[in-house]
């Protein structure tokens, strides 16, 4: 009786480990991020998403297979799904976890090299489109970065040169001592404190809708031309084809003419 129970056991976990193997995958979404000196791998062409998936049917080494997949590692190449059809999987550069669940993050860089390609899965085949027709759209605005003393963005461009320049010793102090110690010596002023290398908050002041708790990009985390967008969540610059994927974070820096 015992050795039947222990083989009804050995069954059950077998048949489960199996289902598991073989759960469907998700829908997954393409998005688009740029957050300057928080962006992994120097913001190479890459993805992250959200560690969940990581070894399913939507995210695993292609070194194994879909049937029985392995997790992913950093800066190795990893075979992303966006949907159960084969159809939809390309091999990506994999730098780390991401946003939440149902959403492949890639950066700028990986759709300026793939956009060109006729055979991407149709979720980033239809970003690449509403891409080029939003850089269509983008050349008939005025472009601030190239124009900041045109009076529709003075004001604008003044500001966040401003907020950017405030922000800079804190982020320069930060790197040298160290998160730890920096928030340490700052701990009675919460809002000076930081995570993520030095370049996000520490003490989330998102707005509505970004979700009132999250953490926002810091203005110094940008790099030299580019500023952090509306939302505080990624950096914006004079590239159209970035504009165009990062959408209205960035568009307030394109008005109409």
């Amino acid at each position: 009786m015992r050795i039947l129970t222990k083989l009804l056991i050995m069954v059950f976990f077998a048949g489960a480990l199996i289902f598991a193997y073989n759960d469907p995958a998700r829908k997954m979404v393409p998005t688009c991020y740029s957050d300057g000196a928080a962006c992994p791998g120097g913001c190479d062409s890459h993805v992250v998403f959200d560690g969940k998936i990581n070894g399913t049917r939507n995210a695993f080494d292609p070194d194994g297979g879909r049937d029985n997949p392995q997790k992913c590692r950093r800066g190795r190449p990893c075979r992303i799904c966006f949907a159960e059809e084969d159809s939809s999987c390309i091999n990506v550069t994999y730098r780390g976890p991401g946003p939440e669940e149902g959403i492949f993050d890639f950066t700028p860089a990986f759709y300026q090299q793939n956009c060109d390609k006729s055979d991407l899965p149709e979720p980033l085949a239809q970003v690449c489109r509403d891409m080029g027709r939003r850089v269509e759209m983008l050349k008939r605005r005025t472009n601030c970065f190239e124009t900041p003393d045109d009076p529709k963005c003075s004001e604008m461009m003044n500001s966040a040169a401003k907020r950017k320049a405030a922000d800079q010793p804190y982020f320069d102090e930060c790197r040298k001592l160290g998160e730890t110690a920096f928030n340490f010596k700052y701990k009675d002023q919460p809002q000076l404190q930081r995570t993520w290398g030095c370049t996000y908050e520490m003490n989330g002041t998102g707005s509505s809708q970004t979700g009132s708790d999250r953490k926002l990009l810091l203005p110094a985390a940008c790099g030299q031309g580019s500023y952090v967008g509306r939302e505080g969540l990624d950096c914006c610059s004079s590239d159209l084809m970035t504009t165009a994927l990062l959408q209205r974070e960035c568009d307030s820096f394109f008005p109409r003419k």
